[in-house]
């Protein structure tokens, strides 16, 4: 028979579970975060982030504008097997229909205005 104090914890768990779970990060690193800011202060729509189109996830997208974004820091993207899979996935994608724009750290914080511009012309095109 469980101790009072294993149901408790158990209790507490339990109902902690789902906040944790409507907690998590959209982003997965502080270059997404840095994309999202931008967009808000550039009035670009908000993004669906870390979304999986078909057998490839991107970084952010406008599904209804099939507009996909990749962002490249350099720490994922520093070797051959990264670079072939970035281009293997970006071609993946332009076949199915998608227009993928990428950004480097530099575009997303020394070069915002530009950055929302190409991205905000392409949702526009869209």
């Amino acid at each position: 028979m469980p101790s009072a104090s294993t149901a408790t914890r158990s209790s507490i768990i339990e109902r902690v579970r789902p906040i944790a779970a409507s907690c998590r990060r959209a982003t997965r690193s502080v270059l997404e975060d840095r994309f999202l800011k931008l967009c808000a202060r550039h009035g670009v729509p908000r993004p669906r982030t870390n979304v999986h189109l078909g057998p490839h996830e991107v970084d952010a997208c406008w599904p209804d504008r099939r507009v996909a974004v990749e962002l490249d820091g350099w720490q994922r993207h520093k070797d051959r097997i990264a670079f072939q899979r970035d281009r293997t996935k970006a071609n993946d994608l332009q076949r199915a229909g998608w227009r993928v724009l990428r950004f480097t750290h530099d575009d997303v914080v020394r070069r915002a205005d530009e950055t929302a511009a190409t991205i905000g012309a392409l949702l526009a095109d869209a």
